[in-house]
């Protein structure tokens, strides 16, 4: 392919000499970068005899930047979008060895200029300016033009639920579709000028601080009367005076409840991390600062109830302690694999009406603490979904290092969850969820079951997890194909788990579970507020007749289409299929989130992770963690007395492989063209089973051979049939018998 590329730009006049590299000056940053070196006004028409060319007046830096226009102007009509250099470095010659072969360690990484992919242009007007400040602030990048794209200099979903509400603090409205469509800075900034903000609020908490007697009307959320106010303030310790707020279960939180219902014993919602400190004071102090971050957001104080209530509440208290009392773990082995065989054996539960639903436990083995004598101490926190999701954890985290490093007076002041409440039980009586989910699933009246895995009720104790880190060549491979082509790592992964899944259930239409962060409708301060918002609802891919492309665009569509309907509860989703009620429209699950800087947060507290579980009631699921420079991480689980998760992050890392084959060669090739085999298991499957060759000694006739077995093995069982067994000895008696008859029989005749 560089070849091709070379070829390409050597077809202009303009260009003399052209090397195309594939560098990776940075760790996981590897690009196409073309060197060139352009002709003499003798040689042959120069940029600006072409109509592309800068005035005499204009500067270096505008001149080199028309010039890379004008090379990647031409690729683009000439080649696919990912086979387009990100970088184009003007040389006054290409280094040659003394071999007079090119010099490829001399040629020099590009700058900044080179860089630059579409013709810097200033921002223009007060939106573009504006858009271009939180651009250069989010992505990290020194200068932004009115024509580049957000996603082309790095940006991604969650980046986005902090540019909407970075600038809905400069008094602008984005939505995110827009965010997504637009090409560039320019093209997003005339979508939202002249829009106005969103003035719905949630209506305010009327409980007064110091309030001691709390009656209906100061519940604007939740319909109570006051016996009922009465009844849940008797659970509650110092009464109504500890009682901050009380208001309804978000939708997707009321999913949550129904498993814990279910599985009171072992809620597979209930998610635990081993953390390990270096001395019992680093463990301490980081209990402290944890304390301070429970102090400052509610719904870390939030117990939910519902037992003899109309509705199912979540009550906020005042005043909440973590539990930190230690848990006593028999010793097996060293510390960390009696913590993990106590996690493994002990069913995980937790009594939602009992603050905190998040808890850090120093662990004591046999008696003993650790953490003496530079041994490491250990400590469980566990948590339950039903109050914190995957980037609740990190807000936590990155607050703790502030408090530890003596910065809380420069944190952020603390969003409410119940306006995330409010907000979800507002949208919901405005969206049109119903025509969307209907429109793709009606005609969907069979349930897509990977190996016959239907139970999507279970507790998670039958699930395994597997693990595996992609190469940083293939990651790399991934983002510059994306990048490509204008669409989210997330969409790939997306294809490629639909490809595996038709393989899994031999079926080309499939529908499968797709994980959302839930923080994309638009709540103030969406990006920084702790609590659950993740939210899992169908999506369906056709995959017969589909190109690899048309695949990538289809999916792309379906994701950004859902955020709309993020916070739809998956039960209105399954009403708008062909299914029966009752029977789930999927059991496969796919989880992709981003997770850069969790590690390097934790690292800077003073703990590290050194296990972490969580639980699923999916029997088939996978997560994708994006992290960023080091990849991407992929876990599998699945009920490994059907089919060991290993083999399915097997199925998955191949199909990756070659949807990303097909991008980079061929993106018509028909996605269901591709295969999900490892090596091992195609080889395996086609050679080994077939492999019924064997030898036998070949001096003897076969009946001889038998007879020799009866004669060392004459008790062991030779046949067996419907619960009928037959010894050698017995088989051996009834075959003479048999013998003897057709003799006998051939004689008579």
């Amino acid at each position: 392919e560089l070849g091709e590329i070379e070829a390409r730009l050597g077809e202009l006049a303009e260009v003399k000499e052209v090397v195309v590299l594939a560098r990776e000056d940075h760790p996981g940053d590897k690009r196409l970068v073309a060197y060139w070196t352009a002709r003499s006004k003798g040689e042959g028409a120069m940029f600006g005899a072409l109509g592309h060319g800068a005035d005499a007046g204009d500067d270096e830096a505008t001149r080199q930047q028309q010039e890379v226009t004008r090379l990647r102007e031409h690729l683009r009509v000439e080649l696919p979008e990912y086979m387009v250099p990100s970088a184009f470095v003007k040389l006054e010659a290409i280094p040659l060895n003394t071999s007079g072969k090119v010099d490829r360690k001399a040629l020099p990484a590009p700058d900044a200029e080179a860089l630059v992919t579409h013709a810097y242009e200033a921002p223009q007007g007060p939106v573009e300016e504006v858009l271009a400040g939180i651009w250069q602030e989010l992505l990290g990048v020194e200068r932004v033009g009115r024509n580049d794209g957000f996603f082309d200099l790095g940006g991604h979903s969650l980046l986005i639920v902090s540019l909407v509400e970075k600038l809905r603090q400069a008094g602008l409205k984005a939505e995110i579709r827009q965010v997504f469509h637009a090409e560039s800075l320019a093209a997003l900034a005339a979508e939202i000028s002249g829009q106005e903000i969103d003035t719905w609020e949630a209506p305010a908490n009327l409980i007064p601080q110091g309030c001691t007697h709390i009656t209906p009307d100061m519940l604007p959320l939740v319909e109570l009367d006051q016996a009922q106010i009465d009844r849940i303030a008797e659970t509650v310790p110092g009464g109504m005076a500890n009682i901050q707020d009380i208001y309804p279960l978000a939708p997707l939180q009321e999913g949550v409840l129904f498993y814990h219902r279910f599985h009171r014993d072992s809620d597979p919602y209930v998610s635990y991390a081993i953390a390990s400190f270096a001395s019992q004071e680093q463990l301490k102090r980081f209990a402290w600062a944890m304390n301070q971050v429970v102090a400052r957001h509610d719904v870390l104080r939030t117990v939910i109830l519902w037992e003899d209530l109309p509705q199912a509440v979540q009550v906020v208290y005042r005043h909440v302690e973590l539990v930190t009392e230690p848990l006593e773990v028999a010793e097996e082995g060293d510390a960390l694999q009696s913590i993990k065989v106590y996690l493994d054996d002990a069913p995980l539960s937790m009594d939602l009406s009992r603050p905190p639903l998040l808890n850090l436990r120093p662990v004591r083995v046999t008696g003993r603490m650790r953490g003496g004598d530079g041994e490491p101490c250990y400590a469980v926190l566990m948590f339950h979904h039903v109050i914190v999701d995957h980037v609740s954890l990190d807000v936590m985290m990155q607050e703790v290092v502030q408090i530890l490093k003596g910065e809380e007076g420069a944190l952020p002041v603390p969003m409410h969850y119940r306006d995330f409440v409010a907000h979800s039980l507002n949208s919901q009586r405005e969206t049109d969820a119903e025509a969307f989910f209907r429109q793709m699933l009606e005609d969907v009246d069979e349930p897509t079951v990977p190996f016959g895995l239907t139970d999507v009720h279970g507790d998670g104790t039958a699930i395994r997890a597997s693990e595996q880190l992609l190469g940083a060549e293939l990651s790399q491979r991934i983002r510059e194909r994306v990048r490509g082509l204008g669409v989210s790592a997330a969409t790939l992964f997306h294809v490629a788990y639909a490809l595996m899944l038709a393989r899994c259930t031999s079926r080309d239409d499939v529908v499968f579970g797709s994980v959302l962060s839930g923080r994309m409708g638009g709540v103030v301060g969406a990006d920084r507020m702790m609590g659950m918002f993740i939210n899992t609802l169908p999506v369906r891919l056709k995959l017969q007749g589909a190109s690899v492309l048309e695949a990538m665009r289809t999916v792309q569509g379906v994701l950004v289409g859902m955020l709309k309907y993020e916070q739809t509860a998956l039960a209105v989703a399954q009403r708008c299929s062909g299914m029966d009620n009752g029977v789930a429209l999927f059991s496969a699950m796919l989880n992709f989130r981003h997770s850069q800087g969790s590690d390097e947060m934790a690292i800077r507290s003073g703990m590290a992770v050194v296990d972490a579980k969580e639980r699923t009631n999916y029997p088939f699921a996978v997560s994708v963690d994006d992290l960023g420079d080091g990849g991407f991480a992929l876990t599998a689980q699945t009920d490994v007395s059907v089919v060991d998760p290993a083999r399915i992050l097997g199925y998955l890392g191949c199909a990756v492989q070659r949807v990303v084959e097909a991008l980079e060669a061929d993106p018509e090739r028909g996605v269901l063209q591709l295969e999900v085999l490892p090596g091992v298991e195609k080889n395996q499957l086609i050679h080994g089973f077939n492999a019924t060759q064997a030898e036998y000694p070949r001096q003897a006739l076969i009946h001889e051979l038998f007879e020799q077995q009866v004669q060392r093995t004459p008790q062991a069982v030779a046949v067996q049939y419907e619960g009928e067994r037959l010894t050698y000895a017995q088989l051996n008696a009834k075959a003479n018998q048999l013998a003897h008859r057709l003799r006998a029989m051939r004689d008579a005749a």
